[in-house]
C-alpha cells in the first residue's frame, strides 16, 4: 500500500515542496558548474630517434596542449633529471617546441602542464617529491627515446704468413654489438663461421688475401683489416708402382729404386717410412723429379712420410700419394710353435707347406727320426735312454722356392720330449686293519717329479703328490667304511702334466674297534669279587691275574684273588684286527672268607632237625644263633660249626637262624658277615595225583618228608597190590608203574606209607 505523506498530518511539508526543490538546486548544481574549471591536457608529439655518438644530433621535441587557458608551462624529466619549462612566459599557442642534444641514451617524459588556472607553485616545504612544482595537471601524454649508439672497438689482428690454405682468425671486438662478421672482397676465399670471431678462412690458392672484420652496434658501424698470406704446402707422388722382387737369403744386398714427383717451391727435402713405420734418411731434391736407392732387407711397402718446400712448408698427409713394394720372395716358413713337454716319445708335426715351394725336416740330435723328412706333417720319434726323463731336440723346417731364384728359408721348433711317468706297486703293510689303524702301499716311480697318483676310495677321487722314486701310500682306517673298501688306482701324471693311465687295486677291510668297559671300581671284603664288564663285540675274556676266574670270558665272573691288597684286572675285547683293553681296579680287604652273599630257604616236611648249609670258613670264625622265634624250643647243636644241626623243630613252624663269621683283625667294615637261614617246618606232604606222560610236570611221586629206606603200597580199586617197596624215600621215582615196571592204567588208586614213626594213607589218581 502507497502511503501518502501529504494526507496524513504532513500538510506544511507539502506546501513547501516546491521551495524545498528550488533551493536544492540552487545550493548543488549551480555552484559546481560556475566553479568547475577543465584541467589542461599535454602531449609529447615527436618520434623516437637514434644516431651514433660520432655524429651527435640536436633534437626537437614538440608539446601539444589541448584545454586550460594559455599561457602554459610544464615540468618534464629527462632520466633521473627534473627539469621546468615555461618559453619565457610566451607559451600561448597550443603547441611548444625546444631542442636537445643528448651524448648518451635519454628518455623525456612529461611531469605536470600548467596554465592560467593551475598554475606552478613551489612548496613551502619539502615533502620529499623531487619535483619542485605543485598545482598543474597530470593529464599527460607520450613520451620520447634518443637513443645514443656507441661505436665498437674493432681488432682483426696482425698480419700474418702461414703454410697452407686455410687460416684460423683471432679477431676481437669491444664494447656493445649487434652484429660481428668477417668479410673478403673477392670470391676465391670462403670462412667456415663468417659470424665467429675465430673463424677459418680458406683460400683457393697460395696468396696474400686482405680481409675485414666488420661490427655494428645500431646507428655505429666499425671495421679492421687484417692482411694473410697464405703460402700453400707441397705435394709428391711415387711415380713407379711395380713391385721389386728379390731374394734376402741368396747372400746379395738389394736396393729398391724409388721416383719421386715434387710440387711447390723448391728445394725439397723428404723421407720415406716403410710398412713398419721406419723412417728413412732424409733426401734432398733440387728439382720436381728425384730417384733414390734404398736398402732393402725384407718384404715392405714404403711411402712418403714427409716433404719440405723451399719455403719451410710441409705436405699434408692426403697430398703425398703413391707407394713402392719390396717383395722378398723367401718362403714365409712356420715350423709350428715351440712345445714346452711332449708327453711320450712322439709328436705329430704340422709345418706350414707353401704350395710353390719343396721341403725337408732336419734334427740337431741323432735320437729323433722321422716317417718322412719331405713331409711337413711327419711324425717325429724321440728315443729315450734309461736314464732319461725327458729329451729336448730343435728340429728345423726348411723350404726352397721352385722358380729360378730358387730362394730357401726355414725355421725352428724347440721340443721337449718327456717320458711318461710309470708306478709299480711293490707291497702292502696290512690288507685288514682296524678302524684306528692305518695301511701302507709301497710303490717304485719314474718320472719328473712332483708326480701326482690319482685313486678312488670307494667312489671318492683322491690324489697324492710323490716327489722321489720309492714313494709310500698310507691310508688311515678312520678314512675307509666299516667292513671291504676297494682302492682303485687310475692314473699318475708327472710335473708337465704328462698322464699314464693304471690299473691297479687292492681290497682293504676295516674292522670295527670294539669299546672295552671292564665295569666300575670297587672294594670288597674278602678276596671274592662279582665283576660286572659290559661286552660290545667280537671275542672277549679277562686277562690273566694274581687269582682265578670262575669264567674267564663271562663278563659277570667272579674272581678270587690270592692275596688281599689291590688288583687291576684287565678285559679285553677283540674284533678281527682291533682289539681294546679296560682296566677295573678292586681292592680286597681282610674279611671272613667265605661267606655265601645270598640267604637261602630250607623246606623240611616231617623232620625233627635240619643241618644247616653255611660254607665252611677258611679265615675268621663262625657262630649260628637264632633270630626267629624268640622262644621255640628249637635248638643248635655246636653252634660254632658251618654245618651244625638245628633240633627240636616243631611242624607248621619257621625259624630264621644267622651265621655270623668275624674276623677281629680286619678293618671295620670288613670286619664281620653274615648269612640268614629261613628253615619252613611242614608236616609231611602226600600227594593225591600224577600225570606220568613224560612231559616234566608231576611225572613222579613224591612224598616230601618221606625218611630213608620207608615202605611203599599201591593197591588197585579192587585192593590188588599192584607196586610194593622198602626203599622209599624223597628221591623215588616211582611214575606208575606195577611191580614189574608196566604202566599202569589211568585211574583211580590206594597207597600207603608206612615208616618208623608214620603211616599214610591216601587215594592216588593217575592221568596221562
Amino acid at each position: 500500500m502507497k502511503w501518502d505523506f501529504c494526507k496524513y498530518k504532513a500538510y506544511n511539508y507539502c506546501k513547501m515542496k516546491p521551495l524545498i526543490y528550488f533551493f536544492f538546486i540552487t545550493c548543488f548544481f549551480l555552484p559546481n558548474y560556475v566553479l568547475g574549471q577543465e584541467k589542461p591536457t599535454a602531449t609529447i608529439k615527436s618520434e623516437d630517434i637514434a644516431y651514433c655518438i660520432t655524429n651527435k644530433q640536436n633534437v626537437t621535441i614538440r608539446v601539444e596542449f589541448d584545454k586550460g587557458e594559455p599561457p602554459y608551462s610544464f615540468e618534464y624529466k629527462i632520466n633521473e633529471n627534473y627539469y621546468y619549462h615555461d618559453g619565457g612566459g610566451n607559451i600561448n599557442n597550443n603547441w611548444f617546441e625546444w631542442t636537445i642534444s643528448p651524448s648518451e641514451t635519454s628518455n623525456i617524459t612529461l611531469l605536470e602542464v600548467f596554465d592560467q588556472n593551475y598554475p606552478a607553485t613551489e612548496p613551502t616545504e619539502p615533502d620529499g617529491d623531487l619535483s619542485p612544482y605543485r598545482g598543474g595537471s597530470d593529464l599527460i601524454y607520450g613520451s620520447m627515446e634518443v637513443r645514443v649508439d656507441t661505436m665498437p672497438v674493432v681488432n682483426a689482428g696482425p698480419d700474418d704468413d702461414i703454410c697452407g690454405y686455410t687460416y684460423t682468425l683471432a679477431g676481437e671486438v669491444t664494447g656493445r654489438t649487434d652484429k660481428i662478421w668477417w668479410s673478403y672482397p673477392n670470391t676465391d676465399g670462403t670462412f667456415n663461421d663468417s659470424t665467429s670471431l675465430a673463424a677459418v678462412f680458406t683460400g683457393s690458392e697460395s696468396d696474400d688475401y686482405l680481409i675485414a672484420l666488420n661490427a655494428n652496434n645500431g646507428e655505429c658501424y666499425a671495421y679492421d683489416e687484417i692482411e694473410i698470406e697464405l703460402k700453400g704446402r707441397p705435394t709428391g707422388e711415387l711415380t713407379e708402382t711395380d713391385p721389386y722382387e728379390f731374394c734376402s737369403t741368396d747372400g746379395t744386398a738389394h736396393t729398391l729404386p724409388v721416383e719421386v714427383n715434387l710440387t711447390g717451391v723448391s728445394d725439397f727435402t723428404y723421407t720415406l717410412k716403410d710398412t713398419e713405420g721406419n723412417i728413412t734418411q732424409s733426401f734432398n731434391a733440387l728439382n720436381e723429379n728425384d730417384t733414390q736407392l734404398i736398402p732393402v732387407s725384407q718384404s715392405g711397402t714404403f711411402t712418403l712420410n714427409s716433404i719440405e718446400d723451399g719455403q719451410g712448408c710441409f705436405a699434408e698427409a692426403k697430398d703425398m700419394q703413391g707407394s713402392r713394394m719390396a717383395i722378398d720372395v723367401k718362403p714365409i716358413v712356420f715350423a709350428g710353435d715351440d712345445v714346452t713337454s711332449n708327453c711320450g716319445p712322439t709328436y705329430q708335426l704340422a709345418a706350414y707347406k707353401s704350395d710353390i715351394t719343396t721341403g725337408k725336416w732336419t734334427s740337431s740330435t741323432s735320437a729323433i727320426t722321422f716317417t718322412d723328412d719331405t713331409k711337413h706333417n711327419s711324425l717325429a720319434t724321440a728315443t729315450f735312454n734309461a736314464s732319461d726323463i725327458y729329451k729336448d731336440a730343435t728340429l728345423r723346417w726348411t723350404e726352397t722356392t721352385t722358380d729360378e731364384l730358387k730362394c730357401a728359408s726355414y725355421d725352428e721348433i724347440n721340443i721337449r720330449y718327456v717320458k711318461l711317468p710309470s708306478l709299480t706297486q711293490k707291497s702292502v703293510s696290512n690288507d685288514i686293519i682296524c678302524e684306528n689303524k692305518s695301511t701302507t702301499l709301497s710303490f717304485d716311480i719314474t718320472g719328473n717329479f712332483p708326480c701326482t697318483l690319482h685313486y678312488n676310495l670307494d667312489g671318492a677321487s683322491l690324489s697324492k703328490i710323490f716327489n722321489s722314486t720309492e714313494e709310500q701310500l698310507t691310508i688311515a682306517g678312520t678314512d675307509l667304511e666299516i667292513g671291504d673298501n676297494n682302492l682303485n688306482i687310475t692314473n699318475i701324471t708327472d710335473d708337465y702334466g704328462c698322464n699314464s693311465p693304471l690299473n691297479l687295486s687292492q681290497k682293504i677291510v676295516v674292522d670295527q674297534m670294539p669299546l672295552a668297559n671292564a665295569g666300575p671300581d670297587t672294594v670288597v671284603c674278602g678276596k671274592m669279587v662279582n665283576l660286572e664288564a659290559v661286552p660290545s663285540l667280537g671275542i672277549s675274556g679277562w686277562m690273566p691275574a694274581k687269582g682265578l676266574f670262575s669264567e674267564a670270558d663271562d663278563p659277570h665272573a667272579s674272581f678270587t684273588a690270592n692275596n688281599t691288597g689291590t688288583l687291576h684286572l684287565v678285559w679285553k675285547e677283540t674284533n678281527g684286527a682291533c682289539s681294546d683293553t679296560d682296566t677295573v681296579q678292586v681292592v680286597f680287604f681282610d674279611a671272613p672268607f667265605p661267606v655265601k652273599d645270598t640267604n637261602d630257604t630250607l623246606l623240611i616236611y616231617a623232620a625233627k632237625s635240619v643241618e644247616l648249609p653255611a660254607w665252611p670258613l677258611e679265615v675268621g670264625i663262625g657262630q649260628w644263633s637264632i633270630i626267629e622265634p624268640n622262644v621255640s624250643g628249637a635248638s643248635i647243636s655246636n653252634p660254632t660249626l658251618h654245618n651244625a644241626s638245628l633240633s627240636n623243630l616243631t611242624n607248621q613252624q619257621v625259624y630264621k637262624l644267622q651265621w655270623k663269621a668275624v674276623l677281629e683283625a680286619a678293618p671295620e667294615n670288613c670286619r664281620e658277615k653274615t648269612y640268614e637261614v629261613i628253615v619252613d617246618s611242614r608236616p609231611m606232604l602226600a600227594p593225591t595225583g600224577i600225570s606220568p606222560d613224560g612231559d616234566g610236570i608231576n611225572d613222579e611221586l613224591k612224598i616230601l618228608g618221606a625218611k630213608e629206606n620207608s615202605q611203599l603200597a599201591v593197591f588197585n580199586k579192587q585192593g590188588k597190590l599192584v607196586f610194593k617197596t622198602n626203599a622209599f624215600h624223597n628221591a623215588f621215582n616211582w611214575k606208575g608203574t606195577d611191580q614189574n615196571g608196566s604202566t599202569l592204567p589211568r585211574g583211580t588208586y590206594y597207597y600207603v606209607y608206612q615208616d618208623d614213626e608214620r603211616t599214610v594213607k591216601n587215594y592216588l589218581i593217575i592221568r596221562y
